[in-house]
């Protein structure tokens, strides 16, 4: 914790920043240089151990260890893709830039080793491996990387907030959420001079005290500011954009169009004029039929081991009570037509008669049905019902649905009826696409977020998709679900 110094004559403020202070940036390029070197390494290791498994026929270690100065190509490679350090940059986008960097430097190389003759020295089963180990151990020793270091306070750079509203609070606490994006508020500015929510319990200082102290933020290495420009005074905000003044290196500005966002908004400059291109990417047949593509080749690729736990699953409920395996409810798919939605049945076969009655008699149940269409503790479930809910493998048969073409792996949760309502206008959009097995909303809180974020998360997916998102989903998803966060 550093507090502010007395020359700004203002009672003392505990301002809490990452270790590194002026070297933030540097620092989280070494850590994320480190961690994809050992994610290289760690990717060629295992590439010839499957190989020695797999052909059984031993391997000239020293010829492969004479490669490993060219994994300094990738770093490069990643260097001049803007991925360090990688400050404020969506996830989805990272791995899209991951994903196209490593296998772009891989060919290249494979490329290069046919011109220099030098390409049957080494196996090329152990290469392909090395290729599709790599997609994956390093955005997952990226992620392990950021972890540990947030943990030690080693973790991204101080910057200030500039507004006075709510939107300014929503950025903050969004921020100090999401602290693996490297942006660490240390201080609000009241852009208007009004009172400003300190909630968050970031400190807050008046625009009037910074024009007497215009040195502050570079006595706490301050460099970067994230601007609300309509929580913020249009004569402050021409005194921030000089760049003498405060000496910012860096301003992000927050859109009016608070919808607007992702990987599917093109720039343009128009001779100075900011343009923006909304590239509504799900809503156009190509992108439905790669989506359907993606669907078909992921269940095909785990259709035997899938095939065998829905078995096993069976046997299970079979055992656990009398009644059906299989469980169907109506919801609303695509241009509003009715599906049946399959689901392994997790409740007693006389489930929907027995609701009735316990919300009548409860009326913290009935006000928690009617929020959510959800019961935490819900009294129908069985023993292995409650299982298969936390670990969310209730859902598995509605593989036949995506199969069928009715729903997708990843897209909104499909809703019922009941629901049209809360979701107003957003319905129009929603109906435009097959709903989903998984989605933005389970990956970001499931059932402990509200119905409000629920169907703003389902907006912001249909009018950012890309396929990253999917697969970006997808990953999430798993790892949902062996915590086992929001199921019930």
């Amino acid at each position: 914790m550093q507090t502010i110094d007395h020359k700004y004559k203002e009672p003392p403020l505990n301002i809490s920043l990452p270790k590194f202070g002026r070297n933030s940036r540097q620092s989280m390029s070494l850590f994320l240089i480190g961690s994809d070197l050992i994610g290289l390494t760690l990717a060629a290791c295992l590439a010839l151990g499957f190989r020695l498994i797999w052909k059984g026929q031993p391997i000239v270690l020293e010829v492969y260890l004479n490669l490993l100065p060219l994994l300094l190509v990738f770093i490069v490679v990643y260097a001049v893709a803007g991925l360090y350090p990688s400050v404020g940059l969506n996830p989805i986008e990272e791995l899209r830039r991951l994903a196209y960097t490593t296998t772009a430097t891989f060919f290249m190389l494979v490329v290069v080793s046919f011109w220099g003759h030098i390409a049957g020295n080494f196996s090329r089963l152990a290469l392909s491996f090395f290729w599709v180990l790599g997609l994956f151990t390093i955005p997952f020793l990226r992620w392990l990387t950021r972890q540990i270091a947030i943990r030690a306070n080693i973790w991204g750079e101080p910057i200030a907030v500039i507004g006075s509203g709510p939107k300014t609070q929503k950025i903050v606490k969004f921020l100090l959420a999401n602290r693996a994006l490297g942006l660490v508020p240390a201080v609000i500015v009241n852009g208007f001079n009004q009172t400003v929510d300190d909630s968050t319990g970031i400190p807050i200082l008046e625009s009037s005290f910074l024009l007497k102290n215009p040195g502050f933020f570079g006595d706490f290495h301050i460099q970067t500011a994230v601007i609300v420009p309509d929580e913020t005074s249009e004569d402050f905000q021409s005194l921030v954009f000089d760049e003498r003044l405060f000496g910012f290196q860096r301003l992000i500005l927050i859109s009016n169009l608070s919808w607007v966002g992702g990987s599917a908004v093109v720039t343009y400059d128009l001779e100075g004029v900011l343009g923006l291109e909304i590239q509504r990417n799900l809503l156009n047949a190509s992108g439905q039929f790669l989506k359907r593509l993606m669907d078909l080749f992921i269940i095909l690729l785990g259709g035997i081991f899938v095939f065998l736990l829905i078995i096993v699953i069976a046997i299970f409920i079979r055992l656990d009570t009398p009644g059906s395996i299989f469980y169907r409810q109506r919801r609303v798919g695509k241009e509003g037509k009715e599906i049946r939605v399959w689901k392994f049945r997790t409740m007693m076969m006389n489930a929907d008669q027995l609701l009735e009655p316990w919300l009548d008699e409860s009326p913290d149940l009935r006000a928690e049905w009617e929020a959510t269409h959800k019961l935490k503790n819900d009294p129908r479930v069985t023993r292995v019902g409650a299982i298969l809910r936390r670990t969310s493998l209730d859902e598995l048969p509605q593989l036949w649905n995506v199969i069928k073409g009715e729903m997708s792996l990843v897209g909104p949760r499909p809703i019922v009826n009941d629901e049209i309502n809360h979701y107003n206008e957003v319905f129009l959009l929603y109906k435009q696409v097959l709903p989903g097995m998984t989605g933005l909303w389970q990956v970001s809180g499931r059932s402990d977020t509200t119905y409000e974020s629920r169907v703003r998360l389902d907006a912001y997916y249909i009018r950012h998709w890309s396929i990253w998102m999917d697969i970006y989903i997808l990953i999430r998803t798993f790892w949902v679900v062996i915590k086992r966060s929001g199921a019930y």
